[in-house]
């Protein structure tokens, strides 16, 4: 066919036409801003829509500072400019020159009013950032067959290989689209996933309406298991991204939030290391600084308890040295009082028996022989004067024997009264002789008794005296004390004057010296 025409001069044709109609060349079109996207080059890229068609647009560097306002996606607005087809593809865009805002566009209006709704009745405020630091396995919900997977599965495998993925598939857009997003969060729900992701790739602005119904945003809301929302670009935003969890800009961004790699975790362990070790050495240098100001107290502690330990041998071996000393003296102290007790235990019998003599002495029994006679010679001159005839002789006799009589009776009495003192003090003598010999032989034994125990605790105390020095001896301390020029011991500087000549008693000698100066433990 010679006839026929090649693409480009068709595409050329439709272009050159379309130039040529002045209607098309300045045309007002009024639509819903959507799929709009701010390029770096300055220049607007944007979907004009409405309920039954759509073209795409495009506003260039140069108009867009006369544009008077900000568009977004959802503005309704009245647009001015021409149509222009490129001849390449002899796609159809309209370049805006104008734009002017008349309100918000059907679906955005929609959008919105569900936003305030689910607002209202705090469906927003679910606590957000509960996503597992380490999750094992994560749930996917959306389509097989598109990019999102792909892109999902890529960034897993390569940050975490460990991580299991579970892909529940549904249909991302169309009517039945909400339905089937819905039964895969439901069953995701009911599993073991630890996080669940609802995702999708970008797409039109009426493409993502699936993630806008109201009844998955309730779910989604009502849902344990956490949940990312993944949907679209990063400037598209849906109701989705509002309940859930986490909000993530694209399905990529999601898998890196849901899997950390290796070297982010390497990364993270050194920070949380350095922290550590930078805390441990602060807390290192709190506690030194605490410690360094105890220093002289402890040092003050340590010397105290150094001269009181130094001073208690010092004083063990000085008791040592004197003990034999003191022993002997305290033996001949016993010694000498035992022999005194054996002296007047002897005495008390020869006491007694010189005190018997004598009383036998005065006891004059001739005397008392001669007395009796008397009486008897007294009593025959009475009878003989009771026979007299003479009264007056009878009385004066009678008179002088009665005297006579009584004399004799009081020398008699006495003689007999000396004679029982005698007798007495003879048979008291033989009482105390016995009393003595057992009192002896008590003493005897008591001293034997209380000679034993001193010979044995001294011998304890000997020993355990020895075991101290040779304590003393084992340590670092200096086991010397200090004597008078009396022998007495100094217990503290206050003892000592200037000019004293004392002696330095050591362990293997000693030394004599003169105290030049006396002062405190300071000085």
């Amino acid at each position: 066919m010679t006839s026929a025409i090649q693409v480009k001069e068709l595409n050329k044709y439709i272009k050159k036409y379309i130039a040529m109609d002045y209607l098309l060349a300045n045309v007002t079109v009024e639509g819903e801003i959507t799929d709009l996207t701010k390029h770096s080059n300055g220049n607007y890229y944007l979907t004009l829509k409405d309920d039954g068609a759509r073209v795409r647009a495009v506003v260039y560097y140069t108009d867009v500072a006369r544009l008077g306002h900000d568009p977004k996606n959802g503005d309704h607005v009245y647009a001015n400019g021409a149509v222009s087809v490129f001849e390449r593809d002899a796609s159809l865009t309209y370049f805006i020159r104008k734009l002017e805002l008349a309100g918000v566009g059907t679906a955005m209006e929609a959008f919105l009013a569900l936003k305030d709704k689910l607002q209202e009745e705090g469906l927003f405020e679910k606590k957000q950032g509960k996503i597992p630091y380490f999750p094992q396995k994560v749930g996917i919900v959306t389509s097989k067959d598109g990019a999102a997977i792909e892109d999902i599965i890529n960034v897993l495998t390569r940050r975490n290989p460990a991580v299991e993925i579970v892909l529940y598939p549904a249909l991302v857009q169309g009517d039945r689209a909400p339905d089937e997003l819905l039964a895969g969060m439901n069953y995701f729900e009911k599993s073991d996933v630890d996080v669940v992701v609802l995702t999708r790739g970008g797409g039109a602005y009426e493409d993502l309406q699936a993630f806008n119904d109201e009844t998955l945003a309730r779910f989604v809301a009502s849902m344990s298991k956490p949940v990312i929302s993944a949907v679209g670009h990063e400037i598209d935003y849906v109701i989705t991204d509002y309940v859930s969890d986490l909000r993530a800009p694209t399905p990529s961004s999601a898998a890196e939030l849901v899997a950390r790699s290796h070297e982010e975790l390497i990364t993270q362990c050194e920070l949380t290391l350095g922290t550590l070790r930078s805390m441990m050495l602060d807390k290192i240098k709190r506690c030194k600084n605490d410690v360094i100001p105890l220093k002289p107290v402890l040092n003050r502690a340590v010397a105290t308890k150094r001269y009181m330990i130094r001073s208690q041998l010092n004083f063990g071996y000085s008791a040592l040295r004197n003990f034999p000393h003191q022993g002997a003296s305290r033996h001949r102290e016993l010694e000498l009082e035992r022999r005194y007790l054996e002296k007047l235990i002897q005495a008390k019998p020869v006491v007694a028996r010189q005190t018997l003599r004598v009383y036998k002495d005065r006891l004059n029994l001739p005397q008392v022989s001669k007395t009796h006679r008397t009486l008897q010679n007294a009593v025959k001159s009475l009878n003989a004067a009771v026979h007299s005839k003479n009264h007056l002789s009878y009385k004066r006799r009678l008179a002088a024997s009665k005297a006579v009589m009584d004399a004799a009776l009081n020398r008699t009495s006495e003689a007999y009264h000396i004679k029982l003192q005698a007798l007495s003090m003879a048979d008291y003598g033989k009482k105390l002789a016995q009393k003595m010999a057992s009192r002896q032989t008590h003493l005897t034994q008591v001293f034997t008794d209380a000679q034993l125990m001193w010979h044995r605790d001294l011998g304890d105390k000997e020993t355990a005296l020895r075991a101290t020095y040779h304590k003393l001896a084992r340590h670092s301390f200096s086991n010397a004390y200090v004597k008078s020029s009396e022998g007495t011991i100094l217990r503290s500087a206050k003892d000592a004057k200037v000019k004293d000549q004392v002696t330095i008693v050591f362990y293997d000698g000693s030394v004599t010296s003169e105290i030049l100066k006396v002062g405190d433990q300071h000085e």
